[in-house]
């Protein structure tokens, strides 16, 4: 046999005894062991802390969180505020003059004292009272002798909100029917039944029994 022959046969059977170990040896490759455990210390000292959403950061080095300032109320701080004052408006008779009228006669008639008489004289100013007064004339007294231009109330009256009456008494002169005490002091005849009814007591339902001398009650108009 030649010796090409036996090197062929040779590496033949080397090439077959390998398959044979290749197949018949169990060849188990393991991987490296894996482990649970902590983290390196490296990765440690890297790692970023996971912060929960729901609870607030709270900076140590920042001191305490600023105190929240407490909520006021709006409608105390209107509250608060001065209330404007209130200003009652004046109110006046109409009285028409007669012969023999002065501001102290008119004045002693509407407020049983002639010491008002300016206030009728501020309430008429077209009329110059330091001559004789015009018979027939329609002036306007006050009902208040304090209050010609308005006046304003104080806290008491604005909380009340009661005025004064206004009223004053009249003594019934010869002649006179309570169409003619209207028209005296309002001005209109046809508000007599305010006398009357201010004077239910003394004065039947047609107005028709004043007699001179009786005393009554002439009402705010």
């Amino acid at each position: 046999m030649s010796g090409p022959t036996r090197l062929g046969l040779a590496i033949a059977a080397l090439i077959a005894v390998w398959s044979i170990v290749f197949w018949v040896t169990p060849s188990v490759q393991r991987g490296p062991k894996v482990t649970f455990g902590s983290a390196p210390e490296a990765a440690q000292d890297n790692a970023v802390p996971i912060v929960d959403p729901i609870d607030p950061v709270i900076d140590e080095d920042a001191g305490a969180p600023p105190t929240p300032e407490p909520l006021t109320d709006p409608t105390a701080q209107v509250s608060a505020q001065p209330r404007p004052a209130q200003v009652e408006p004046p109110s006046f008779f109409l009285y028409v003059l007669t012969a023999g009228d002065t501001p102290e006669t008119i004045s002693e008639r509407f407020y049983k004292s002639n010491a008002h008489w300016s206030a009728i004289a501020r309430a008429n100013p077209e009329i110059d009272f330091g001559k004789p007064l015009p018979v027939g004339r329609v002036i306007r007294v006050p009902v208040e002798p304090t209050n010609v231009q308005g006046r304003a109330l104080g806290a008491a009256e604005q909380d009340q909100g009661t005025p004064p009456t206004g009223a004053f008494e009249y003594t019934v002169q010869q002649g006179d029917t309570l169409g003619a005490v209207a028209l005296r002091f309002y001005g209109d005849v046809t508000k007599w039944p305010l006398i009357r009814d201010a004077n239910a007591d003394k004065i039947n339902r047609q107005g028709t029994n004043i007699k001179p001398g009786m005393k009554l009650i002439i009402p705010k108009p």
